[in-house]
């Protein structure tokens, strides 16, 4: 009975973990993401929220470069996947 209760429970925290995850990689998310780290420079994007805008020429070789650009700019500079491709494109 032990080992099915460690099982459910591990179970349990791969599914709201795949959850959470899955929320949290929606384009929808990594552009509000973007947009606010632009506004309040506190939470910078991950690579995956760029790769989930289906942004190119982006890897972990320009990311913080590219970040600190973006943390110059406000929200609305960011609002889309195309002004945030224009960024990228003007580090690279």
């Amino acid at each position: 009975m032990q080992n099915f209760s460690k099982n459910i429970l591990s179970l349990l925290f791969v599914l709201i973990f795949t959850s959470y995850n899955a929320f949290a990689l929606t384009p929808e998310a990594s552009l509000t993401k973007i947009m606010t780290y632009a506004d309040d420079g506190l939470i910078a994007p991950e690579l995956s929220d760029y790769l989930n805008l289906d942004i190119v020429e982006m890897g972990t070789h320009n990311l913080s470069g590219v970040n600190r650009k973006i943390d110059k700019l406000i929200g609305s500079d960011v609002n889309t996947s195309e002004k945030i491709q224009v960024v990228v494109n003007q580090y690279n």
